[in-house]
């Protein structure tokens, strides 16, 4: 657990420790704990912690719910959040209150890593020529109605956005890619990078997936498996669905219970 512990006293912040992960944690993930003497009671401590943070552009408080900005955070503390590839996106933390030694009293905010990827956007980036947009874009709207959070260029990348930076920044955000292998996709170009990108964030964390799917035409010509994505398996799918099922198969994330609207 990598830790932020932040000494109160006067009602004004006045110590900040950083300790970064040890190796006898089993799971990694953050603490941000502000310790206050003399007794305060908890409804002045979380007073006095809402004043704080208002100058900090990394967490912020709405009706009680505490958000923090993972990117932002690594940023301000990079000596112990920069090998963490997990610092991504916007998170919420339920705050909690504990005794610590002697007549102090602490206000934490504790979550694990697990817990993070848990509440991280699901994104799922979708790699394709420009020419299958039509039907990739089916797999964008299905995607978005099951909860997920698909990446697609034409949706995701602003007008005047520098391009291999957005895409960049769309696979740190993602969870997983999709590879749709028609006749028209040609190892090239943009796709050569994303190809690269997929492999390298594959490579970085053990919560990401390549899911790669084979389509042919009606001619039954079968587009070419890039030699880059060999390595990994891929499927044909002989329709649309079979091949819906197949990436809902293979992400790291499941589907949560059905439950009435």
């Amino acid at each position: 657990m990598r830790k932020i512990s932040v000494t109160v006293e006067d009602k004004n912040e006045t110590h900040v420790k950083l300790t970064n992960h040890e190796d006898h944690h089993i799971n990694d993930g953050l603490s941000i704990d502000y310790f206050f003497k003399n007794n305060i009671h908890d409804s002045e401590i979380e007073y006095v912690v809402n004043k704080i943070i208002k100058t900090k552009d990394w967490i912020s408080n709405e009706n009680g719910m505490y958000f923090i900005d993972l990117k932002k955070l690594g940023t301000a503390y990079p000596s112990i959040f920069s090998q963490c590839q997990w610092m991504n996106g916007l998170i919420n933390v339920s705050p909690s209150f504990e005794d610590g030694l002697g007549d102090v009293r602490i206000f934490s905010l504790t979550i694990s890593e697990d817990e993070i990827r848990e509440k991280a956007p699901k994104k799922v980036f979708l790699s394709h020529k420009g020419a299958n947009k039509p039907m990739v874009r089916k797999y964008y709207q299905l995607l978005k109605e099951l909860g997920f959070d698909p990446w697609m260029d034409e949706e995701d990348m602003p007008a005047g956005v520098q391009l291999m930076r957005s895409i960049r920044q769309g696979f740190k955000q993602s969870c997983a890619v999709v590879f749709f292998i028609t006749p028209e996709f040609k190892d090239e170009q943009y796709l050569e990078s994303e190809i690269d990108y997929a492999i390298n964030e594959k490579l970085s964390r053990k919560q990401f997936t390549i899911i790669t799917l084979q389509f042919e035409d009606g001619q039954g010509i079968k587009g070419v498996i890039p030699e880059m994505l060999e390595n990994y398996v891929w499927k044909s799918p002989k329709t649309e669905l079979e091949a819906f099922k197949e990436i809902i198969k293979a992400l790291p994330i499941k589907v949560g219970q059905a439950i009435w609207k």
